[in-house]
């Protein structure tokens, strides 16, 4: 895959300060101490048991829960692909704490892990001004390429022991100030072709949910769809609702 695609880590997913790596943007706090909506700001938000980032869990700490979530500044940041090398360190530091491999198993199958990718791969690629990938790539196309990959990096996870994945859809980035001042739109409240373009990803997902219950043994994987959750206030109130957005989610990857 082309190495400029920014397989989306999720910088609203990560914990606050993702590592010890001071060129990336989410380890500083909110400019001018606002919170940023970007980041999840958790630590600044008070939590005192949030998930802690795999650069930061310690010993046993690893057992509660690991959020492999990356926010960065484009491409500072650590793809999904490396994220599940990252979970693979997990579950063998898990083994050794546990001490056999049932046991790991029996954990990683009660375990909540929650996913997603693809925002970045549209706003800072496909629809970026400073890349062809549009000129490369039909909105089917591409969506297709970005739907092979997940498909492939959520199979690779439930061969590491997951057993219970909510999968989350990307939201309607063409509602975005950024989308909005680069494309205008056109009399809308949104960037149409945009959140036309990012469906057409999202709409392969709920097939691959239901195929996965099917055929991924002893597994649930649930689909979240970001899109419509976002959607219904946007187009009520237009997009000032996004100062009023529902709390972010921690996640696993």
């Amino acid at each position: 895959m082309e190495q400029r695609r920014n397989r989306d880590g999720k910088a609203t997913w990560e914990e606050g300060r993702l590592s010890d790596e001071v060129d990336l943007g989410e380890n500083y706090g909110p400019d001018g101490g606002v919170l940023s909506h970007r980041g999840s700001d958790s630590e600044l938000l008070g939590f005192d048991n949030s998930i802690p980032s795999f650069a930061r869990a310690r010993g046993d700490e690893i057992l509660k829960g690991v959020n492999y979530a990356s926010g960065a500044y484009l491409g500072a940041r650590i793809s999904l692909n490396k994220q599940l090398k990252n979970h693979r360190i997990t579950v063998s530091r898990i083994r050794s704490i546990l001490g056999d491999n049932k046991s790991t198993a029996n954990l990683l199958s009660k375990c909540i892990y929650t996913v997603g990718m693809g925002n970045n791969d549209y706003i800072n690629n496909y629809f970026s001004q400073y890349y062809p990938t549009r000129s490369m790539y039909t909105p089917e196309q591409y969506s297709t390429l970005l739907f092979h990959e997940f498909s492939h990096q959520l199979k690779i996870l439930y061969n590491l022991g997951a057993r219970k994945v909510a999968v989350f859809g990307i939201g309607v980035i063409g509602c975005t100030p950024g989308m909005i001042a680069m494309y205008g739109t056109n009399g809308s409240l949104c960037v149409d072709f945009v959140n036309n373009a990012v469906q057409l990803f999202n709409a392969k997902l709920i097939p691959l949910v239901e195929d996965f219950n099917k055929n991924m043994l002893n597994s649930t994987f649930i689909f979240v769809d970001s899109y419509q959750i976002a959607l219904t206030p946007t187009l009520t109130t237009g997009v000032k609702s996004f100062e009023h957005k529902l709390p972010t989610l921690h996640a696993v990857m």
